[in-house]
């Protein structure tokens, strides 16, 4: 993180006096009387080397073993070069106390003290346009926050880091706590405790189906049946341990029920079971018809 701040940091400066350069050069046409020193080849060449060799230095963080957690959280949620260095961007605001200064500098207003989509454009070698799709990574797993008005466009709004991401990234790894308040416990007191054998028939049989699924990357959705809810939980606890899983279990009546609270819902579920080892029992034993659709939904 130091490193990649402090190349960050690089980035930006010169991206700001570029843009000084930049506009210094009008008004010296305009105005034969303004007197301004652009920097001369020399030193813009100096300046460059400093870059590349901070990025090296970055570089090769980047590639220790273990990853730092950006690197590692940016291969399981398949961000792009640039989708990363504009999360990398959003949560050097977090840590670095100029960061709102040198944005405001970049983008030559100085009320423009955060990061926007056009910022990274500028200030990154690998921009794409697709970043801004609701169906890339950035804003599909809410990875990032953007603060967009009525009339401002999408490409100059400032966004931010999720709390959640920026945390991960430093190092805390915890479940979201938008879902840790519909999560309820379960008894774990027979966790030790042998299985019958039909119990144990049910356990190979959702795991085997799990793990057949994790190699085709298309995990199915296990549905346990019976009238006995605790031989259920039972079952699903025993091969959540055997997939070195932790459970949660959510009620499925106080599942949201409006179908965007249900969708984000579900996509901040997929994240988290991503970034940690967990898998959700929904207990569904009492399931009536007006819960089906919440339930079908999560299915997503």
């Amino acid at each position: 993180l130091a490193q990649a701040t402090a190349w960050l940091r690089m980035r930006l400066e010169k991206l700001a006096r570029d843009e000084r350069d930049s506009i210094g050069a009008v008004k010296t046409e305009q105005d034969s009387q303004v007197q301004l020193s652009l920097g001369s080849p020399s030193d813009k060449s100096s300046e460059d080397d400093e870059i590349q060799r901070a990025f090296e230095v970055m570089a090769a963080a980047e590639a220790e073993v273990p990853p730092p957690a950006l690197i590692y959280m940016s291969r399981l949620l398949g961000l792009s070069r640039f989708e990363m260095e504009v999360i990398m961007l959003c949560t050097a605001m977090e840590l670095d106390t100029l960061m709102p200064y040198l944005c405001a500098r970049a983008q030559g207003d100085s009320a423009k003290g955060y990061p926007t989509f056009a910022l990274a454009m500028a200030l990154f070698d690998e921009p794409a346009w697709d970043v801004l799709s609701p169906e890339r990574p950035l804003r599909r797993w809410h990875l990032i926050e953007i603060h967009q008005n009525a009339v401002g466009p999408l490409i100059s709004s400032p966004l931010r880091a999720d709390e959640r991401i920026v945390n991960y990234i430093k190092g805390l790894n915890y479940l979201d706590d938008r879902l840790t308040p519909l999560m309820m416990p379960i008894d774990v007191s027979y966790i030790h405790e042998a299985l019958p054998l039909s119990q144990r028939s049910a356990v190979d049989a959702v795991v085997h189906c799990l793990r057949q699924g994790l190699k085709l990357w298309a995990l199915p959705v296990v549905q346990l049946l019976g009238r006995d809810g605790s031989s259920k939980q039972t079952i699903a606890m025993h091969a959540a341990g055997d997939l070195g899983l932790d459970l949660c279990r959510i009620p499925i009546e106080i599942l949201p029920s409006q179908s965007s609270e249900i969708e984000t819902m579900a996509r901040l579920w997929q994240r988290e079971s991503l970034l940690i080892p967990i898998a959700l029992y929904i207990d569904g034993h009492d399931t009536g018809q007006r819960d089906a659709p919440a339930l079908l939904a999560m299915r997503l």
